[in-house]
């Protein structure tokens, strides 16, 4: 991983993979290498998180999850989540 690899907003990787934002976010909010930009919640603003997802790293997951599918068949369980068409 590199300063200046590619990084990937939610929103980009959703398009990419078809998948909605919020599944997007669930996949990548705890892995580890991904740039995670908090702002905390003040007196009349809601806090928020923006992640940004390195190449490397969203290559690594999709190929997890592609293998992941050809094992199991059509759908791939993440946590409390299942993917299909991924």
């Amino acid at each position: 991983m590199s300063a200046l690899e590619r990084h990937y907003s939610v929103g980009d990787l959703a398009v990419l993979w078809q998948l909605s934002p919020d599944t997007v976010r669930n996949i990548f909010r705890d892995h580890p290498g991904v740039l995670k930009l908090d702002s905390p919640e003040r007196l009349r603003k809601r806090g928020y998180c923006v992640l940004r997802i390195p190449e490397s790293v969203a290559q690594k997951v999709h190929e997890q999850l592609r293998g992941n599918q050809r094992k199991k068949g059509a759908s791939i369980t993440l946590g409390k989540q299942i993917l299909s068409d991924v």
